[in-house]
């Protein structure tokens, strides 16, 4: 088993005070669908994690925006970037700590992906969140492509996360990418 990690990707293990675990079949309705699926589980997660902040916590309602944001993101890739062969859940699971929610995302990728994900990891992580998020809105508006690819600069940029991958290769083809997503509270 061999093990890359990319990013701020720590193994410590989180001393959550409260967690929540969701888990996703893939491949049991088409991606399209999944879509709308995926909003309301980002929204059921940000609802659920902000109810434990302190009541007079002020900032509240960017907390549970932010929650939201990253979990759709996380979401939408995994669905999106999944080996759907594979036949192996997605699971999203969010710690909250005292001072940040860790959010982290384990999916099987395919070989395939394994290489281009290092490509867009080997850029994401050596630039500046700001230069990438710039350089990849310049590269979209060149390839008239329909996905964005700013989700996490957005995550680094608006919300100050610090965002982390774990590639791990099992018995081939298992491929599995841990995405983890530290947001300080």
């Amino acid at each position: 088993m061999q093990t890359e990690n990319f990013g701020d990707f720590t193994l410590e293990q989180p001393s959550a005070e409260e967690c929540l675990s969701l888990s996703f079949s893939p491949s049991a309705r088409p991606l399209r669908d999944r879509w709308r699926n995926n909003g309301l589980s980002a929204n059921f997660v940000s609802d659920y994690m902000t109810t434990f902040l302190p009541s007079d916590h002020s900032e509240r309602e960017e907390i549970k925006t932010a929650v939201s944001y990253i979990a759709n993101e996380l979401l939408e890739n995994a669905m999106k970037f999944c080996d759907h062969s594979a036949n192996k859940a997605v699971t999203l699971h969010l710690d909250l700590e005292k001072d940040r929610i860790i959010f982290t995302l384990i999916n099987r990728i395919s070989a395939e992906q394994k290489q281009n994900l290092k490509v867009f990891l080997n850029d994401f992580c050596s630039m500046d969140p700001m230069d990438y998020f710039v350089f990849q809105m310049e590269k979209n508006a060149e390839e008239d492509t329909e996905s964005s690819g700013v989700g996490f600069a957005t995550m680094r940029n608006d919300y100050n996360a610090q965002v982390g991958w774990s590639i791990t290769d099992g018995e081939s083809p298992e491929i599995d990418l841990t995405t983890r997503v530290y947001l300080p509270l």
